[in-house]
């Protein structure tokens, strides 16, 4: 049964190079993004991904210069992972990236990959 939840916060705190689990995925859901937060304690470069799919461009962050778009709601998302996939947080290297998003877990459309 698909969990429909809507406006779910989650704080992010990772400082590992690589991927970064932020939402696990569920067979048949997708996890969209509204909105997102991040500072960093360095110099790093962060891309958030659907699987191994990225879903944003490389984004540079520097000490003190949040990342913080202007947010999106529930019909209009920043964007959104493939059906099934983990949403994922890239790190160039091992730098605190601290912050928090805002997300919805919804049921795919039929068809939606």
């Amino acid at each position: 049964m698909p969990r429909n939840m809507q406006g779910r916060s989650l704080p992010v705190s990772l400082a590992a190079s690589g991927d970064g689990v932020l939402v696990d995925a569920a067979a048949g859901e997708v996890v969209r993004v509204r909105q997102f937060y991040l500072d960093a304690a360095g110099a790093v470069v962060v891309t958030f991904k659907s699987g191994s799919n990225a879903l944003t461009g490389a984004m540079s962050m520097i000490t003190g210069v949040p990342q913080n778009p202007p947010p999106g709601d529930k019909d209009a998302p920043l964007f959104s992972t493939n059906a099934g996939e983990d949403l994922i947080l890239n790190l160039s290297g091992n730098v605190q990236v601290s912050g928090f998003i805002v997300y919805d877990w919804v049921a795919a459309a039929p068809g939606y990959t």
